[in-house]
Protein backbone atom coordinates (compact mmCIF):
# COMPACT_ATOMS: atom_id res chain seq x y z
CA UNK A 1 0.00 0.00 0.00
CA UNK A 2 0.96 3.30 -0.79
CA UNK A 3 -0.22 6.62 0.65
CA UNK A 4 0.69 10.79 -0.11
CA UNK A 5 -0.67 13.26 1.74
CA UNK A 6 -0.56 16.58 0.19
CA UNK A 7 -2.47 18.88 2.56
CA UNK A 8 -5.69 17.67 3.98
CA UNK A 9 -5.90 15.29 0.42
CA UNK A 10 -4.72 11.51 0.72
CA UNK A 11 -3.90 9.36 -2.29
CA UNK A 12 -3.73 5.72 -1.57
CA UNK A 13 -2.98 2.78 -4.08
CA UNK A 14 -2.27 -0.53 -3.87
CA UNK A 15 -3.15 -4.03 -4.80
CA UNK A 16 -5.17 -6.60 -3.24
CA UNK A 17 -4.70 -10.47 -3.66
CA UNK A 18 -6.23 -13.41 -2.04
CA UNK A 19 -6.12 -17.22 -2.95
CA UNK A 20 -8.69 -19.73 -1.52
CA UNK A 21 -7.69 -23.39 -1.81
CA UNK A 22 -9.70 -26.22 -0.42
CA UNK A 23 -12.91 -24.49 -0.14
CA UNK A 24 -16.25 -26.31 0.15
CA UNK A 25 -17.54 -27.99 -2.84
CA UNK A 26 -21.13 -29.84 -3.07
CA UNK A 27 -21.59 -32.09 -5.69
CA UNK A 28 -25.76 -32.51 -6.17
CA UNK A 29 -25.31 -36.19 -7.56
CA UNK A 30 -22.13 -38.04 -8.00
CA UNK A 31 -23.90 -40.58 -9.71
CA UNK A 32 -23.82 -38.72 -13.10
CA UNK A 33 -22.11 -40.37 -15.83
CA UNK A 34 -20.64 -38.32 -18.12
CA UNK A 35 -22.08 -37.53 -21.70
CA UNK A 36 -21.70 -40.45 -23.93
CA UNK A 37 -21.41 -38.30 -27.49
CA UNK A 38 -24.61 -39.90 -28.54
CA UNK A 39 -28.33 -40.45 -27.75
CA UNK A 40 -27.60 -43.85 -25.96
CA UNK A 41 -26.58 -42.21 -21.99
CA UNK A 42 -23.85 -44.29 -20.00
CA UNK A 43 -24.73 -45.81 -16.94
CA UNK A 44 -24.65 -44.56 -13.64
CA UNK A 45 -20.99 -44.87 -11.77
CA UNK A 46 -23.35 -46.60 -9.40
CA UNK A 47 -25.55 -48.09 -11.82
CA UNK A 48 -24.89 -52.20 -10.34
CA UNK A 49 -26.24 -51.16 -6.60
CA UNK A 50 -30.35 -51.65 -6.63
CA UNK A 51 -32.39 -48.45 -6.15
CA UNK A 52 -29.61 -46.22 -5.75
CA UNK A 53 -30.44 -43.40 -8.12
CA UNK A 54 -28.98 -39.42 -5.85
CA UNK A 55 -25.87 -39.90 -4.31
CA UNK A 56 -25.10 -36.16 -2.60
CA UNK A 57 -21.17 -35.56 -1.76
CA UNK A 58 -19.54 -33.01 -0.12
CA UNK A 59 -15.50 -32.21 -0.36
CA UNK A 60 -13.08 -29.69 0.09
CA UNK A 61 -11.35 -29.56 -3.10
CA UNK A 62 -12.59 -25.69 -4.36
CA UNK A 63 -10.67 -22.79 -5.07
CA UNK A 64 -10.87 -19.50 -6.05
CA UNK A 65 -8.30 -16.16 -6.46
CA UNK A 66 -9.03 -12.69 -6.65
CA UNK A 67 -6.59 -9.90 -7.61
CA UNK A 68 -7.48 -6.23 -7.38
CA UNK A 69 -5.50 -2.89 -8.00
CA UNK A 70 -7.78 -0.22 -5.48
CA UNK A 71 -7.13 3.99 -5.52
CA UNK A 72 -8.26 6.07 -3.05
CA UNK A 73 -8.05 9.82 -3.17
CA UNK A 74 -10.09 11.51 -0.22
CA UNK A 75 -10.06 14.67 1.69
CA UNK A 76 -10.54 15.07 5.75
CA UNK A 77 -13.06 18.30 6.19
CA UNK A 78 -11.27 21.39 5.69
CA UNK A 79 -13.35 24.77 4.11
CA UNK A 80 -15.86 22.67 4.57
CA UNK A 81 -15.28 20.08 2.25
CA UNK A 82 -14.58 16.71 3.07
CA UNK A 83 -15.19 13.70 0.41
CA UNK A 84 -14.04 10.02 0.36
CA UNK A 85 -13.79 8.03 -3.32
CA UNK A 86 -11.95 4.66 -4.75
CA UNK A 87 -11.96 2.87 -8.05
CA UNK A 88 -11.27 -0.76 -8.27
CA UNK A 89 -9.80 -2.75 -10.93
CA UNK A 90 -10.72 -6.48 -10.27
CA UNK A 91 -10.45 -9.71 -11.23
CA UNK A 92 -12.22 -12.67 -9.62
CA UNK A 93 -12.23 -16.71 -10.67
CA UNK A 94 -13.21 -19.48 -8.69
CA UNK A 95 -15.14 -23.31 -9.06
CA UNK A 96 -17.32 -22.84 -6.41
CA UNK A 97 -19.41 -20.23 -5.53
CA UNK A 98 -20.11 -20.87 -1.78
CA UNK A 99 -21.62 -24.47 -1.48
CA UNK A 100 -22.99 -24.83 -5.64
CA UNK A 101 -25.66 -23.44 -7.43
CA UNK A 102 -27.58 -24.93 -10.46
CA UNK A 103 -27.13 -21.24 -12.13
CA UNK A 104 -23.89 -22.13 -13.04
CA UNK A 105 -24.47 -25.52 -14.37
CA UNK A 106 -22.09 -26.49 -11.20
CA UNK A 107 -21.25 -30.23 -11.56
CA UNK A 108 -23.05 -31.64 -14.77
CA UNK A 109 -19.58 -33.04 -15.99
CA UNK A 110 -19.30 -35.19 -13.45
CA UNK A 111 -18.41 -39.02 -14.07
CA UNK A 112 -17.01 -41.55 -11.22
CA UNK A 113 -14.56 -40.83 -8.44
CA UNK A 114 -12.44 -39.39 -8.16
CA UNK A 115 -12.46 -38.22 -11.71
CA UNK A 116 -15.73 -36.91 -10.88
CA UNK A 117 -13.61 -33.94 -8.92
CA UNK A 118 -11.09 -32.93 -11.76
CA UNK A 119 -13.89 -32.47 -14.19
CA UNK A 120 -15.92 -29.91 -11.86
CA UNK A 121 -12.45 -28.35 -11.20
CA UNK A 122 -11.52 -28.27 -14.65
CA UNK A 123 -15.00 -27.65 -16.35
CA UNK A 124 -16.41 -25.01 -13.63
CA UNK A 125 -13.11 -22.89 -13.43
CA UNK A 126 -14.31 -19.05 -14.52
CA UNK A 127 -15.04 -16.13 -13.71
CA UNK A 128 -17.15 -16.02 -9.67
CA UNK A 129 -20.17 -14.97 -9.75
CA UNK A 130 -19.56 -11.38 -7.85
CA UNK A 131 -16.32 -10.77 -10.21
CA UNK A 132 -17.46 -6.62 -11.04
CA UNK A 133 -14.15 -5.71 -13.12
CA UNK A 134 -14.82 -1.86 -12.45
CA UNK A 135 -15.76 0.23 -9.73
CA UNK A 136 -15.73 3.60 -9.18
CA UNK A 137 -17.48 5.64 -5.72
CA UNK A 138 -17.67 8.85 -4.41
CA UNK A 139 -19.02 10.72 -0.98
CA UNK A 140 -19.02 13.91 0.00
CA UNK A 141 -20.04 16.37 2.08
CA UNK A 142 -20.01 20.08 1.62
CA UNK A 143 -21.14 23.24 4.08
CA UNK A 144 -22.27 25.94 1.89
CA UNK A 145 -21.07 29.05 2.85
CA UNK A 146 -24.39 31.12 2.09
CA UNK A 147 -25.89 33.42 5.06
CA UNK A 148 -22.56 33.55 7.03
CA UNK A 149 -22.55 37.34 6.89
CA UNK A 150 -26.15 37.61 7.75
CA UNK A 151 -28.11 38.58 10.95
CA UNK A 152 -31.45 37.86 12.30
CA UNK A 153 -33.35 35.57 10.04
CA UNK A 154 -31.94 35.61 7.01
CA UNK A 155 -29.19 34.14 9.09
CA UNK A 156 -31.61 31.59 10.16
CA UNK A 157 -32.69 30.62 7.09
CA UNK A 158 -30.09 30.19 4.68
CA UNK A 159 -26.77 30.20 7.36
CA UNK A 160 -26.10 26.29 7.85
CA UNK A 161 -26.81 23.96 4.94
CA UNK A 162 -24.86 21.03 4.03
CA UNK A 163 -24.70 19.54 1.09
CA UNK A 164 -23.95 15.65 0.56
CA UNK A 165 -23.68 14.05 -2.35
CA UNK A 166 -23.04 9.82 -3.12
CA UNK A 167 -22.03 8.72 -6.49
CA UNK A 168 -21.59 4.67 -7.48
CA UNK A 169 -20.76 3.37 -11.20
CA UNK A 170 -19.60 -0.40 -11.37
CA UNK A 171 -19.39 -2.76 -14.40
CA UNK A 172 -22.17 -5.13 -14.99
CA UNK A 173 -22.36 -8.33 -13.14
CA UNK A 174 -21.73 -11.63 -14.90
CA UNK A 175 -24.08 -14.62 -15.98
CA UNK A 176 -23.91 -17.88 -17.03
CA UNK A 177 -25.79 -18.96 -20.29
CA UNK A 178 -27.38 -22.06 -20.54
CA UNK A 179 -29.98 -23.56 -23.05
CA UNK A 180 -33.36 -24.07 -22.28
CA UNK A 181 -33.39 -27.87 -23.55
CA UNK A 182 -31.39 -30.41 -22.03
CA UNK A 183 -29.32 -32.33 -24.57
CA UNK A 184 -26.84 -33.98 -22.44
CA UNK A 185 -28.38 -37.03 -21.57
CA UNK A 186 -26.87 -37.14 -18.16
CA UNK A 187 -29.66 -38.43 -16.15
CA UNK A 188 -30.63 -35.99 -13.50
CA UNK A 189 -29.97 -32.61 -15.08
CA UNK A 190 -32.45 -31.21 -16.60
CA UNK A 191 -33.30 -27.74 -19.05
CA UNK A 192 -31.65 -24.13 -17.96
CA UNK A 193 -28.51 -25.93 -16.62
CA UNK A 194 -26.58 -27.10 -19.09
CA UNK A 195 -24.37 -24.55 -21.38
CA UNK A 196 -23.70 -24.15 -24.62
CA UNK A 197 -21.52 -24.08 -27.65
CA UNK A 198 -19.29 -20.82 -27.98
CA UNK A 199 -19.25 -19.75 -31.25
CA UNK A 200 -18.52 -16.38 -31.40
CA UNK A 201 -16.66 -14.11 -28.46
CA UNK A 202 -18.86 -11.06 -29.04
CA UNK A 203 -21.98 -12.45 -27.59
CA UNK A 204 -23.49 -8.72 -27.43
CA UNK A 205 -25.64 -7.72 -30.58
CA UNK A 206 -23.70 -4.83 -32.12
CA UNK A 207 -26.29 -1.97 -30.58
CA UNK A 208 -27.74 -3.65 -27.68
CA UNK A 209 -31.24 -1.97 -26.70
CA UNK A 210 -33.51 -3.14 -24.02
CA UNK A 211 -37.21 -3.94 -23.70
CA UNK A 212 -39.38 -6.82 -25.02
CA UNK A 213 -38.74 -5.80 -28.58
CA UNK A 214 -34.35 -4.74 -27.66
CA UNK A 215 -32.38 -7.62 -28.00
CA UNK A 216 -29.16 -7.53 -25.78
CA UNK A 217 -27.62 -10.65 -26.33
CA UNK A 218 -26.26 -12.53 -29.28
CA UNK A 219 -28.50 -15.50 -30.32
CA UNK A 220 -26.28 -16.58 -33.38
CA UNK A 221 -23.13 -16.37 -30.63
CA UNK A 222 -23.87 -19.80 -29.29
CA UNK A 223 -24.82 -23.21 -30.47
CA UNK A 224 -27.25 -25.89 -28.72
CA UNK A 225 -24.50 -29.04 -28.39
CA UNK A 226 -24.69 -32.26 -30.49
CA UNK A 227 -27.21 -34.85 -28.59
CA UNK A 228 -24.97 -36.32 -25.89
CA UNK A 229 -22.72 -33.88 -24.97
CA UNK A 230 -22.29 -30.61 -22.95
CA UNK A 231 -21.09 -26.98 -24.62
CA UNK A 232 -17.57 -25.50 -24.25
CA UNK A 233 -18.83 -22.20 -23.00
CA UNK A 234 -17.11 -21.07 -19.54
CA UNK A 235 -19.41 -19.75 -16.90
CA UNK A 236 -19.78 -16.47 -16.52
CA UNK A 237 -18.87 -15.09 -20.04
CA UNK A 238 -21.07 -12.69 -20.18
CA UNK A 239 -21.77 -9.22 -18.43
CA UNK A 240 -25.01 -7.05 -18.25
CA UNK A 241 -25.11 -3.25 -18.16
CA UNK A 242 -23.41 -1.20 -16.03
CA UNK A 243 -24.67 0.13 -13.18
CA UNK A 244 -24.69 3.74 -11.74
CA UNK A 245 -26.56 5.53 -9.08
CA UNK A 246 -26.12 9.60 -7.96
CA UNK A 247 -28.12 10.23 -4.43
CA UNK A 248 -28.11 13.78 -3.35
CA UNK A 249 -29.67 15.26 -0.06
CA UNK A 250 -29.30 18.41 1.71
CA UNK A 251 -29.46 19.08 5.85
CA UNK A 252 -29.64 22.23 7.80
CA UNK A 253 -30.16 22.34 11.36
CA UNK A 254 -31.91 24.69 13.88
CA UNK A 255 -31.41 25.42 17.01
CA UNK A 256 -33.88 25.37 19.63
CA UNK A 257 -31.89 25.52 23.13
CA UNK A 258 -28.45 24.64 23.70
CA UNK A 259 -29.01 20.84 24.12
CA UNK A 260 -31.70 20.45 21.33
CA UNK A 261 -32.08 21.36 17.43
CA UNK A 262 -34.28 20.56 14.93
CA UNK A 263 -32.88 19.12 11.48
CA UNK A 264 -34.54 19.51 8.15
CA UNK A 265 -33.48 16.47 5.29
CA UNK A 266 -34.37 16.79 2.18
CA UNK A 267 -33.33 13.62 0.44
CA UNK A 268 -33.52 12.37 -2.91
CA UNK A 269 -32.65 8.60 -4.57
CA UNK A 270 -31.28 8.25 -7.81
CA UNK A 271 -31.55 11.84 -8.38
CA UNK A 272 -31.62 11.82 -12.27
CA UNK A 273 -34.13 9.27 -12.54
CA UNK A 274 -32.91 6.66 -15.10
CA UNK A 275 -33.13 3.04 -15.28
CA UNK A 276 -30.45 0.56 -13.97
CA UNK A 277 -31.24 -2.35 -15.85
CA UNK A 278 -30.58 -6.28 -14.93
CA UNK A 279 -28.78 -8.24 -16.26
CA UNK A 280 -30.78 -9.95 -19.92
CA UNK A 281 -32.65 -13.42 -19.88
CA UNK A 282 -29.60 -16.04 -20.26
CA UNK A 283 -30.51 -19.51 -19.37
CA UNK A 284 -33.27 -20.21 -21.98
CA UNK A 285 -31.27 -20.24 -25.19
CA UNK A 286 -33.70 -20.96 -27.50
CA UNK A 287 -36.25 -19.58 -26.82
CA UNK A 288 -37.45 -16.21 -28.28
CA UNK A 289 -37.23 -14.01 -24.97
CA UNK A 290 -33.36 -14.99 -25.09
CA UNK A 291 -30.93 -11.87 -24.46
CA UNK A 292 -33.75 -9.40 -23.60
CA UNK A 293 -33.32 -7.26 -20.17
CA UNK A 294 -37.32 -6.32 -19.12
CA UNK A 295 -36.71 -5.08 -15.76
CA UNK A 296 -34.05 -2.93 -13.52
CA UNK A 297 -31.34 -4.66 -11.39
CA UNK A 298 -32.66 -6.03 -8.19
CA UNK A 299 -32.38 -3.04 -5.26
CA UNK A 300 -32.56 -0.08 -7.61
CA UNK A 301 -35.79 1.91 -8.30
CA UNK A 302 -36.64 4.57 -10.11
CA UNK A 303 -36.50 8.15 -7.86
CA UNK A 304 -37.47 8.69 -4.52
CA UNK A 305 -37.52 12.24 -3.18
CA UNK A 306 -38.44 12.14 0.61
CA UNK A 307 -38.08 15.19 3.72
CA UNK A 308 -37.93 14.47 7.40
CA UNK A 309 -37.59 16.40 10.28
CA UNK A 310 -34.65 15.25 13.13
CA UNK A 311 -34.88 15.76 17.06
CA UNK A 312 -31.43 16.22 17.72
CA UNK A 313 -29.91 16.52 21.34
Amino acid sequence: LLEKQFRSNVVTVGYVGMRGRDIAMNFPDINRAVPSGSSTPNPRPFAAIPRLTTIGYLTTNGSSEYNALQIGFNRRLAKGLSFTSGFTRASAHDNVTGLGTGTGAYANFVGPLPQAIANTQKYDWANSDFNIKNRFTFGGNYELPFGKSLKGIGRYALAGWQMNGAFAWQTGLPFTVADQAAVSGITGVGGNTERPNLVNSNIRVASPTVGITGQFLDPTAFAVPATGTLGNAPRNLGYGPNQSVINLSMFKSFAITERYSLQFRAESFNLPNHPVFDRPAFNNLGNAAFGKITGLAPGYSMRDIQFALKLLF
